[in-house]
């Protein structure tokens, strides 16, 4: 049997796009596909195991006549989301290799927290905004720089990725050949190889006409503190990289969790 955890709910994702099927919903943003690539075969035997497991964790059960049926208060939360007007993306990661990743549905003031506990499986719960800040400033880490980088410097997607790819040998090089700054080379080279701390949240807002997307990341070391930002074209082909401090950070930050509530954005 199954181990519950008190007040909340673990599911995989083709346990939730199953149950969301079948309560007549075709999209659920922010899990991975658990039924991508599968042929129709296997798509039918995956849903057989996730209704199994789903009875074994005592989330469903079958009646008499073979009727498969999910519990209320598993549709009811599930179904915030699935109808959620925003949804928040929270990921941290700390030069001491801790990370945080969650993503928050808000829905006529209920917030419903997915944390992911392994590959496309997760634990599902209702939460407080106080609950969600107090959690993303408590595991900030933030490290005061020693130098203020200045102005902004332009990377493309390609000069980045080859880098990376350098594993840690010769990046910070490649990177001062593009920007001339050695402080915005070193920050961005240790970002690459995780070995900084990366701070991204990203909100999707659902009640707009078209989804509007509203994303802060950075990176932060004692070499300097940096926002990236896309180039604003959609294509991807080129970040900016503009100096950024804590009480900024802080301020985005509380401004993105009213949003994610329905207030108006402060300055």
């Amino acid at each position: 049997m199954v181990k519950k955890l008190e007040g909340k709910i673990a599911l995989s994702s083709c346990e939730i796009l199953h149950i969301i099927g079948s309560l007549g919903k075709d999209d659920f943003f922010g899990i991975d596909d658990g039924f991508i690539e599968m042929d129709d075969m296997e798509i039918n035997s995956a849903i057989a195991s996730a209704e199994n497991s789903l009875i074994d964790k005592g989330y469903a059960e079958l009646d008499f006549n073979g009727n498969f049926s999910i519990r209320q208060d598993v549709t009811d939360i599930l179904l915030i989301c699935a109808d959620c007007e925003k949804m928040l993306d929270i990921e941290i990661t700390s030069v001491n290799k801790s990370k945080i990743k969650k993503t928050i549905y808000s829905k006529d003031n209920k917030l419903v927290e997915f944390e992911i506990i392994g590959n496309s499986h997760y634990i599902i719960s209702y939460c407080a905004l106080e609950n969600i800040k107090n959690l993303i400033f408590d595991n900030l880490n933030w490290i005061s720089e020693k130098t203020a980088i200045p102005g902004r410097f332009f990377f493309t997607q390609k000069v980045l990725t080859d880098a990376k790819q350098t594993l840690g040998f010769g990046t910070e090089e490649q990177l001062v050949k593009e920007c001339k700054n050695t402080n915005t080379a070193k920050v961005i080279a240790n970002g690459l190889n995780g070995n900084s701390n990366y701070y991204s949240f990203t909100l999707f807002d659902f009640e707009t006409e078209t989804i509007e997307v509203n994303s802060l990341m950075i990176l932060n070391s004692a070499d300097g503190s940096l926002e990236m930002e896309p180039d604003g074209n959609d294509s991807g082909s080129s970040y900016a990289f503009k100096p950024i401090d804590y009480e900024t950070v802080k301020n985005r930050i509380e401004n993105t969790l009213c949003k994610l509530e329905g207030e108006e954005m402060f300055e």
